[in-house]
């Protein structure tokens, strides 16, 4: 696993699907930024889509989520880009709908996030992605040796142009995560240690989701810890 970055962009390439792991920072949320840290994690990102309702601190999943075979969430993303990120036990690795793969596949995945929409399929651009409205972005996907990507930025891009960037850097599968101010991508490895903390397009964000220093509090994490349980 090792860094590249193209200006704002960061990429995480040549990551083995089976280190991630899910951390499950719930019931309030936490800081992938902080939890990371605290973790001593080589790589932690946020992922699926969430409404939060400040008065209650309480957070609404809209994205279904699986590890080691158990349903952790199960309220669909109702939406036609939904995708579902897919990592089996075999270290195959899918970009499908959500059904396509579920019931009779779950107990053969490590890991499932759903997500969207698509970036890049088949090394193509989704047709259609937004062009207008810019936030900080994240992604995962996957190159054409079938090893694991992510990429994020700081910056301020629509869903097409961040497309474009990833595009470049050798995705030929690719699905956005939840962007914005959720953004948040963790690295440190062989010394060298990178934080990506996202910035929404929204005036009231941090009246809304009382960010600080560490970004957006999110109910889960993926990452990769320092040493790899198996």
């Amino acid at each position: 696993m090792y860094l590249e970055k193209q200006g704002d962009l960061a990429i995480i390439k040549d990551i083995n699907p089976l280190y991630f792991r899910l951390y499950n920072l719930l019931p309030n949320g936490k800081y992938v930024i902080e939890e990371a840290e605290k973790l001593n994690l080589r790589l932690g990102i946020n992922n699926v889509f969430f409404e939060y309702y400040k008065p209650l601190n309480k957070f609404t999943i809209t994205g279904r989520v699986i590890y080691r075979g158990k349903v952790i969430e199960p309220v669909p993303l109702v939406k036609d880009w939904a995708y579902t990120f897919f990592i089996l036990n075999n270290k195959d690795i899918k970009l499908r709908k959500y059904n396509e793969i579920i019931p009779r596949r779950r107990s053969q995945i490590h890991l499932a996030i759903e997500a969207g929409p698509r970036l890049i399929v088949d090394e193509n651009i989704t047709e259609g992605l937004n062009n207008t409205f810019r936030s900080s972005k994240i992604c995962i996907g996957w190159d054409k040796n079938q090893r694991i990507m992510v990429a994020a930025t700081e910056g301020k891009v629509s869903l097409n142009e961040f497309a474009e960037q990833i595009q470049d850097q050798g995705f030929i599968y690719a699905l956005n995560l939840d962007g914005g101010g959720s953004t948040s991508l963790y690295y440190n490895e062989n010394g060298v240690k990178l934080r990506i903390i996202g910035k929404s397009s929204y005036g009231y964000d941090k009246i809304k989701f009382e960010q600080n220093e560490y970004g957006r509090k999110v109910p889960y994490m993926v990452g990769i810890p320092k040493f790899i349980d198996k």
